[in-house]
């Protein structure tokens, strides 16, 4: 997952569908709770050569 300036924010292999905003790369993009602050961040999923790659973006809204 990177941000608007394209700074990751978080990376995994193996993903399993169980991102919840938290962020695992550069604490200066962290709110106050550990998650990434809401807003839109882009993605990239690389399937190594199995699949084509997949890229697109999501909007992160933690309710309050």
């Amino acid at each position: 997952i990177f941000n608007r300036w394209g700074n990751i924010v978080y990376e995994i292999d193996n993903y399993k569908n169980d991102w919840g905003g938290e962020i695992s790369k550069q604490e200066l993009f962290v709110a106050g709770d550990g998650r990434i602050a809401d807003g839109v961040y882009f993605y990239f999923i690389d399937f190594k050569g199995i699949k084509p790659n997949v890229q697109s973006f999501i909007y992160v809204n933690h309710m309050k």
